[in-house]
């Protein structure tokens, strides 16, 4: 068995966030995440990555796109009685820069 560092995880919807660097676009990590990707899809787990300059510059889109996989993956509808008294609340969605794959 081979053991994995997740950067982020949420067992409850079994997904895994990643954020990346360079070196996961050089022919060695692209490799390396595609061996990794399908070690956790087989545990049935989903993996987002992100480069790190799109954190950066798309922090609010980044969210969404978790906040999507999140409620896609469990099921979980938002409902939100007190607004105010959330942690996150999703971006407004005119504001957003969705990322395209």
């Amino acid at each position: 068995m081979r053991g994995y560092i997740l950067d982020f995880y949420c067992a409850a919807a079994r997904l895994d966030v990643e954020m990346d660097g360079f070196q996961h676009g050089l022919p060695e990590g692209l490799e390396r995440d595609a061996v990794r990707e399908k070690f956790l899809a087989d545990q049935d787990i989903e993996t987002l990555r992100f480069w790190n300059h799109q954190w950066r510059e798309n922090r609010e889109g980044c969210l969404l796109a978790i906040w999507d996989a999140l409620q896609r993956r469990t099921g979980c509808v938002r409902v939100m009685k007190n607004v105010a008294g959330q942690r996150f609340v999703p971006p407004d969605e005119k504001k957003i820069k969705r990322i395209i794959k």
